[in-house]
């Protein structure tokens, strides 16, 4: 998925903040923690010469951004009233609803192609 629809998928939730480095509100978080405030999580970008997009603080951003883009766009994870509730705690119904939409996408994208419990 290129960044620049990665960035798109994460722009259209509200708890998730995704800014420019060259934003006048930019701070540069340390490695690891890129919460702004507490009710927001925050996806750092520029863009290169080349106009490609890169992520800021290395490949901490980056992993996040198409990490989240990956389960929103494939539907394992969903937004209520437009936000993840990403500080909320993971209840074991919502883990296994999780569990159970990504082995059916894996499975129909030919990832897995057989399952047993043991």
């Amino acid at each position: 998925m290129p960044a620049d629809q990665v960035l798109q998928i994460l722009a259209r939730i509200d708890d998730i903040t995704v800014q420019s480095v060259y934003s006048t509100d930019y701070r540069s978080p340390y490695p690891g923690s890129t919460a702004i405030a507490d009710d927001e999580y925050t996806i750092s970008y520029s863009h290169l010469d080349t106009g490609e997009i890169t992520f800021a603080n290395g490949d901490i951003d980056a992993l996040k951004a198409y990490a989240l883009a990956w389960l929103v766009s494939n539907d394992i994870m969903s937004t209520w009233e437009n936000q993840l509730e990403i500080h909320d705690p993971l209840t074991r119904a919502e883990a296994v609803v999780m569990l159970h939409r990504t082995y059916n996408v894996l499975l129909a994208d030919g990832s897995l192609s057989t399952y047993t419990s043991k």
